[in-house]
This record gives C-alpha cells, sequence and structure tokens, in this order.
C-alpha cells in the first residue's frame, strides 16, 4: 500500500506541483466557493456537504486557506 501512496504522491506533485494534501485542500476550497457562489446552501449544510466533521472546523479551514469568512466570500461573490 506503501508504493501506491507513494506512487500517487509523485503523480499528483507532477501535474499539480502540489503536494496530495495541498491538492485536496485546493479541491475542496473550489468545491466551497462554487457552493456559496451557487446555492443558497448555509454554512452547515456546505460542511456537511464537504464531510467536515463540523461547522466550527469548516469555517476555521475556510477562513485559514482563503484568508476571508465564508460570508465575506459570499458577499464578494454578489458585487
Amino acid at each position: 500500500m506503501a508504493h501506491i501512496e507513494a506512487h500517487l504522491s509523485r503523480i499528483v506533485k507532477q501535474e499539480t506541483e502540489m503536494t496530495v494534501l495541498q491538492w485536496i485542500n485546493s479541491s475542496c476550497i473550489k468545491h466551497a466557493k462554487q457552493l456559496l457562489r451557487y446555492t443558497r446552501m448555509n454554512m452547515s449544510e456546505i460542511a456537511f456537504d464537504l464531510h467536515f466533521t463540523s461547522a466550527e472546523y469548516f469555517r476555521y479551514f475556510f477562513r485559514r486557506e482563503t484568508g476571508m469568512s465564508q460570508m465575506e466570500f459570499r458577499q464578494q461573490s454578489i458585487n
């Protein structure tokens, strides 16, 4: 199994210039931004949809990755 994980890590790094964790986080943020931009889902629903264990952690994660809250992002997307 470790061989497969190492191979996957190499492929992701070659194709994206990101680690697997960075790529997963980036993909998650892209999906969260789409949901915030194009749906009326609330933060708890988005956190659940993205398989976060809690809405609080999702809020922390989103701010850490984007530098803004989900509400700030949603407002910015409207304008």
